[in-house]
């Protein structure tokens, strides 16, 4: 059965394993005296010191979480993608995609996830002289005047 240690019970028994220990247990010996796992004592050590130094006063985990995923686009990247399909020079995502393969690898799915984000993206109509509809097709939207 898992069990739950508050802050307070997780400082009390690291002491008390350091006491035992001062007295000539070692450290595993102390551990299963105490009903812990050698595990969570260094883990609940280190979070004490971290603490110590670094003055927060509770013991926290840390969180296992990345602090940056890593397939994230960066938002500096995704503004200038956005800024390549403003240009003009551009005519398809793939084209984006292609040019900054060499900076990082980008999939043009992913670049079109951001244009339609901005609403840089979505189905065209394709008009003839006469402005009957010709086709439907997916690509970036041209903004007028462009």
């Amino acid at each position: 059965m898992r069990k739950h240690y508050s802050p307070q019970v997780k400082k009390r028994l690291v002491l008390e394993v350091v006491a035992l220990e001062d007295e000539g247990l070692n450290t595993a010996e102390a551990c299963v005296r105490l009903g812990l796992s050698r595990a969570n004592f260094y883990r609940w050590r280190g979070l004490i010191a971290e603490t110590i130094k670094g003055g927060a006063g509770k013991i926290a985990p840390k969180s296992k979480r990345p602090k940056i995923l890593a397939r994230q686009t960066p938002n500096e990247f995704k503004n200038r993608i956005v800024e390549m399909a403003l240009s003009g020079i551009f005519k398809s995502a793939n084209a984006i995609s292609k040019e900054l393969h060499n900076e990082r690898v980008i999939h043009p799915g992913t670049v079109i996830k951001i244009l339609e984000e901005a609403g840089l993206y979505g189905v065209q109509e394709v008009r003839d002289s006469k402005g009957d509809l010709v086709k439907k097709k997916r690509g970036i939207i041209r903004q007028q005047g462009s």
